[in-house]
């Protein structure tokens, strides 16, 4: 009987130390939710003014969700006296050689890319680690910036951007985010021009 009435007692302890576990973490969850999303969209301000052509709206309430290869993007709309200066989209690729890599990608009206911001990876530090830099550089041939509405691709599979060194893999997850955001800039682009005729 001693066996049992043990073995019943440490059920009920594990039980309930279970379940205030779970209570304390979905208090502490609901306590720092309310920050993390203002310093998220705070951040997310930030980079759209410092990326984007000056813009008059405010684009995290004029967001648009936007279908790419079976995942919905967000699309940031900027406009100016009446008429689109670009556009913002969180774009994703599950490709990377350590999971999903996602960017922030900023076009101007023109379809050209004004910059980007790498918002969440797990690539390797030292290599895949370091695409900001390496595609926000100077070079023509490394960099993204100012690109104009093509289709971006490494050297080694027929494209005209080097992949960062020793990190392939990377580099074409990386180009395929940027690439699925231009394909929903465009989408929305073509909405708006069909919505001014």
């Amino acid at each position: 009987m001693k066996v049992r009435d043990s073995l019943w007692r440490m059920i009920a302890v594990l039980g309930l130390t279970a379940l205030l576990s779970g209570a304390l973490l979905g208090f502490f969850h609901d306590l720092t939710a309310g920050p993390i999303a203002e310093a998220s969209a705070r951040q997310l301000s930030e980079s759209l003014a410092e990326l984007m052509p000056p813009f008059s709206n405010d684009p995290l309430a004029d967001a648009k969700r936007i279908a790419v290869d079976g995942d919905s993007l967000t699309l940031y709309p900027c406009s100016g006296q009446g008429s689109l200066v670009g556009a913002a989209i969180e774009s994703v690729s599950h490709n990377g050689f350590g999971g999903d890599i996602r960017l922030l990608v900023c076009f101007s009206a023109d379809r050209s890319v004004t910059g980007f911001r790498v918002m969440s990876h797990a690539e390797t530090p030292g290599l895949g680690a370091k695409m900001g830099e390496w595609f926000g550089g100077d070079p023509r041939r490394t960099t993204i910036v100012g690109r104009h509405d093509e289709h971006l691709k490494v050297k080694a599979d027929g494209g005209n951007v080097d992949a960062i060194t020793g990190a392939t893999i990377t580099s074409r997850a990386f180009l395929e985010a940027v690439n699925r955001a231009s394909e929903a800039f465009n989408t929305y682009y073509n909405e708006q021009a069909e919505d001014r005729h």
